[in-house]
């Protein structure tokens, strides 16, 4: 790893601390991945409603409520250690979820639990590693290790995807969960070897004055505001497809099943990945432009998507879609990241996870209107409206780089 220099996009892995969170996750996140397809699939088959979907994906994502107050104490404690806690309680889930099953006692509403305690960490457990990778590496490569990371969550969605699909199919849903605890369990191994950093110190306040000083932060900034209400609108428009409704495009447009579902994930995720390793590689000097043009072009492809004419288009579109979401997402996070304040960091990076809580929204309101106007109708309107919403925003986004002085290199 020494002869790796600072140009490479491997750089990040010549610092240990990197590499240990880097393997953690990726084993968490294939895990996250591979229950994903199985409860969404699960809960279609059980109760052939695109509603119950909506509400058990949405689920998964109960946390983004308390990210902001988690975030204050992420810049108080060991950072590793709340991570280890955290996938402390994704393998106890997934362990309950292997001894119900084993006693054929396995239900739909036990799902529903299980997805809602999951749910309660998952997007905190994001605001503590997004915050580890930044200090885990300098800020000259900061954009790198957030490329690696998301090459981390591209591979989870095509391995986990397949997996999770292979293994429903091979060996049922209590094994398949069983695969899923030991890869939890593997990953909290390899957060102990994570070394804690040092801390730096400062006055110890109250939690809600200093979440309130974090959105002070953000409102005192239109880049970091603006950055908000683009994560929002991403996840409110673009993530509800990829995230809830592809078992029902899957099933009721091309009439396909969980193996049919994992492949429309994995060409998404390829696709994604192909623009993770993309952003490593290339030059990040427009890193705003990158942005906002990587957000629109997604959108874009998705609208062909919701009405391509056969499963070949439909393919392609996903993988373009994967591709450009990536450019679009990483540079969401490097802003972010490179605009906040050390000090801060936690705390704007909670507050950005309540920008998630578009994904549940969208996830329901989207689950009702398939069920009203069809699938194809509603990925439609999500696109469209996303597409018009960011349009808007290139244009918007010089005023806030001229309106906040302390923003550079964010073009």
């Amino acid at each position: 790893m020494s002869q790796i220099g600072n140009s490479s996009p491997l750089a990040p892995f010549r610092i240990s601390n990197y590499r240990n969170l880097w393997f953690s996750d990726v084993l968490s996140l294939w895990s996250f991945e591979m229950e994903t397809l199985i409860m969404s699939w699960y809960v279609l088959v059980q109760t052939d409603s695109a509603l119950m979907v909506g509400i058990v994906n949405a689920l998964r994502f109960l946390g983004t409520l308390i990210s902001p107050v988690l975030g204050v104490f992420v810049d108080r404690l060991s950072k590793r250690d709340v991570i280890v806690a955290m996938r402390v309680v994704f393998a106890v889930v997934a362990i309950s979820i292997v001894a119900i099953d084993y006693f054929d006692a396995l239900q739909v509403w036990h799902l529903f639990i299980a997805a809602g305690v999951s749910g309660l960490l998952r997007a905190p457990e994001m605001v503590v590693r997004q915050s580890l990778i930044a200090d885990s590496v300098p800020r000259e490569l900061l954009v790198k290790a957030i490329g690696l990371n998301r090459i981390t969550m591209d591979s989870s969605k095509a391995v986990g995807a397949v997996a999770g699909a292979g293994a429903m199919v091979a060996v049922g849903i209590g094994n398949a969960y069983l695969i899923i605890a030991l890869m939890y369990l593997g990953s909290i191994a390899s957060s102990l070897r994570i070394k804690a950093l040092a801390r730096a110190l400062r006055e110890r306040t109250s939690a809600l004055k200093e979440l309130w000083s974090g959105v002070e932060h953000i409102r005192e900034s239109p880049v970091l505001t603006g950055l908000m209400g683009i994560a929002f609108f991403a996840n409110l428009t673009a993530f509800p497809l990829t995230q809830g409704f592809l078992p029902m495009y899957a099933r009721d447009v091309f009439g396909l099943g969980e193996v049919g579902l994992a492949q429309f994930i994995a060409s998404g995720a390829i696709g994604a990945l192909v623009g993770s390793v993309a952003v490593g590689l290339l030059p990040d000097r427009h890193p705003a432009r990158t942005m906002l043009g990587g957000i629109i072009l997604w959108h874009f492809f998705l609208l062909g998507f919701a009405i391509a004419p056969n499963l070949l288009t439909a393919h392609v579109l996903m993988f373009l879609g994967g591709l450009t979401s990536s450019f679009g997402m990483i540079a969401v996070a490097g802003l972010l990241l490179g605009r906040a304040h050390p000090d801060f960091r936690g705390r704007v990076m909670g507050v950005r996870m309540l920008a998630v809580y578009g994904l549940p929204i969208g996830l329901l309101v989207g689950g009702a209107m398939i069920e009203a106007i069809g699938v194809r109708e509603t990925l439609v309107c999500f696109a469209g409206v996303g597409l018009l919403a960011f349009a808007f925003e290139s244009i918007r986004w010089g005023a806030r780089v001229r309106r906040d002085p302390e923003s550079t290199g964010v073009n």
